[in-house]
């Protein structure tokens, strides 16, 4: 494995900015516990949301430990060779988003995913953002690199 330079923001944008989805990583009964989401990025890419029903396990999982990871890659761009992909891991904190700030987040949110308008717009349905602590970048088999922004 080559760990390589500390990569920008700038140079991971494209990959977070063009995927939808990534696989969430949530602690039950000290497991890791997976789910699929639909995300959406804050401007600086310092912040992720996603949705979720309150009577899931995810959501029960995220308000007792907010520590959570995500996974997302290149594949659906990459060629028959797996060694052109690219995942990137995010680490963070979530936790659910509410008040004045909700309407707005919830907005951006749709306009990301607007196939889902009516699931995120469910009074049942959370919003959570994962305060980004930092980003590592798996290019192709070894080449790993670390972008910490807390």
């Amino acid at each position: 494995m080559t760990v390589s330079r500390q990569p920008r923001l700038a140079e991971i944008e494209p990959l977070l900015a063009g995927q939808k989805f990534a696989v969430l990583a949530t602690e039950k009964d000290l497991q890791p516990y997976c789910n699929f989401i639909a995300y959406s990025l804050a401007d600086d890419l310092t912040a992720m949301f996603f949705a979720t029903p309150r009577n899931t396990s995810k959501y029960r999982n995220l308000k007792k430990n907010g520590r959570v990871s995500l996974l997302l890659d290149s594949r659906s761009g990459a060629g028959p060779d797996s060694g052109e992909i690219t995942a990137v891991t995010v680490v963070g904190q979530a936790m659910e988003v509410a008040g004045a700030e909700e309407d707005i987040c919830r907005s951006r949110h749709i306009q990301a995913h607007p196939a889902f308008a009516t699931f995120f717009r469910d009074p049942d349905c959370a919003l959570f953002q994962i305060a980004v602590e930092k980003y590592i970048v798996v290019n192709g088999v070894d080449r790993v690199s670390e972008l910490v922004l807390r």
